[in-house]
């Protein structure tokens, strides 16, 4: 790209943005709210700087003759606001992340035989140890393949997924790259003292020094993991709305106290305080199972983050009402969601469904195994309504029913070609600013998983780039139609 992407730069022919920029081989300065800046010397010698500011989804950027300054503008709103150049339109570019889960499917009937006293377990197949330095190998992969964000998840005590200090796991992967977001999809808050996750994050904010991160979090749904960390369950979800109001505070100010029915805080400060520049704060993010906790993320103030448990169509009500809530409950501007998508890409369509079909509803298994979705202990437990709802449902279901489809119908896998065509179905329906996709779970060996990681990157990643972000809900209109 190089000379060629400068010269109509300075020609003022082409938009211009900060992947391009970055791809035209341009290092990283640092300005606010986590924007990494491009500054690069054009192949002719004229020094090229360039500053930027964005709202959220888009990027300004300013130039000045042969040498350019600019300085970063407040955002105006969550609409596209972006001009380049010669007060040209800079292209949106959709983000595309990879989360890593560190699952070890084969490991669940031994876990479950011992868990239950059974004097004979099976042998384990594959160690923890070996899962672990997959999951190594396959971070590694996230930026020079040319994705966005690497992502984890908090999970405890089961083979479901072993990552279970996300904030340490990103921090790894912090000092090993130097261009990708992070993002917790989620951090559990009822399970933690609030100072410790909020010095979790603002240390790995300081590790960053720029990049954004997407600070995800939910309540939790495990009863052994309630139980590990001798939280009851039932209290989940006030300890989870005041772990959020400490969080906000530490974040906020310098000295704050907070006293609560569960979290008692002396008048204390968080130390290394916050990066000035820090972006935290603006990207808190809620993932909601039950669709009665939407109402909570709206009033919240926290953005979307959909991990899919239902149809995309059920989703993409939430989100509306969640818009409709936010703009005309709060007076506060609709905001895009960051959506989690399971990928299996394959040359061959014929292979793809076959693996398709294994490994996903793996996925499916290690979840209901995990939370002990049949289990009684969800009837009559406070805050956990729905899923009760949904445990008496699947029991009354007639054995040997296939409750696989709803993975294989939320997902995208295929051939790359029906990868982007799944992908912009979910990206029309929902207005996503990011994609995060999964792509090792289930029993899927490690080979597999990259490959098709590898394919994705090459024939997907550069096209899913350039999607045309599509109106963001709002109640049952569009965003286009929402007055003001």
């Amino acid at each position: 790209m190089g000379g060629d992407f400068w010269d109509s730069v300075l020609a003022g022919g082409d938009s211009i943005n900060e992947c391009d920029a970055l791809r035209a081989g341009a290092t990283g300065v640092v300005l606010g709210h986590g924007l990494r800046a491009p500054r690069h010397e054009h192949p002719d010698g004229v020094d090229i700087a360039v500053t930027a500011s964005f709202d959220m989804e888009h990027v300004d950027y300013e130039f000045h003759g042969g040498r350019c300054a600019g300085a970063r503008r407040p955002a105006l709103s969550s609409r596209p606001l972006v001009q380049c150049g010669f007060h040209k339109r800079a292209r949106f570019v959709m983000k595309v992340g990879v989360t890593l889960f560190a699952q070890n499917y084969t490991d669940w009937d031994r876990f479950e035989a011992i868990e239950a006293g059974a004097p004979d377990a099976p042998a384990q197949r594959i160690s923890d140890a070996q899962i672990y330095q997959e999951q190594f190998h396959l971070g590694d992969l996230v930026e020079p393949l040319g994705f966005d964000s690497l992502w984890t998840v908090e999970h405890h005590f089961t083979p479901y997924t072993m990552v279970n200090n996300p904030m340490q796991f990103l921090s790894y992967f912090a000092g090993r790259t130097k261009r990708i977001d992070m993002g917790t999809m989620v951090a559990v808050l009822p399970w933690h003292d609030p100072i410790a996750v909020a010095e979790g994050f603002v240390a790995l904010d300081h590790m960053l020094n720029g990049r954004t991160i997407k600070v995800g979090m939910g309540r939790g749904l495990g009863l052994r993991e309630y139980k590990g960390h001798r939280v009851p369950m039932e209290e989940s979800r006030d300890r989870f709305s005041e772990s959020l109001h400490v969080l906000r505070e530490a974040l906020t100010n310098e000295w704050f106290e907070f006293h609560g029915e569960y979290y008692d805080i002396p008048r204390t400060s968080l130390r290394p305080r916050p990066r000035p520049e820090s972006s935290l704060l603006d990207n808190l993010y809620i993932a909601w199972g039950s669709p009665s906790s939407m109402p909570v993320a709206a009033r919240e103030g926290c953005k979307p983050l959909f991990i899919p448990q239902r149809l995309w169509e059920d989703h993409l009500q939430e989100l509306g009402e969640y818009n409709r809530l936010r703009v005309h409950d709060h007076g506060w501007q609709p905001e895009r969601p960051t959506v989690v998508c399971w990928v299996y890409c394959a040359e061959d369509a014929a292979q793809a469904e076959t693996e398709a079909r294994i490994y996903l509803p793996e996925y499916g298994d290690s979840a209901i195994r995990h939370y002990q979705l049949l289990g009684e202990h969800l009837q009559g437990m406070k805050g956990y309504e729905y899923y009760a709802e949904m445990a008496r449902m699947r029991a009354a279901l007639p054995e040997g029913t296939d409750t696989a489809d709803i993975y294989l119908q939320n997902n995208v896998w295929g051939t790359p070609a029906q990868c982007l065509e799944k992908l912009e179905r979910i990206n029309t329906m929902m207005g996503a600013d990011e994609f995060v996709a999964v792509f090792s779970y289930g029993s899927m060996p490690i080979d597999k998983a990259e490959a098709s990681m590898r394919l994705f990157a090459e024939h997907v990643l550069p096209k899913a780039h350039t999607f045309t972000p599509a109106e963001i809900p709002v109640g049952s209109r569009p965003m286009s139609a929402v007055p003001g």
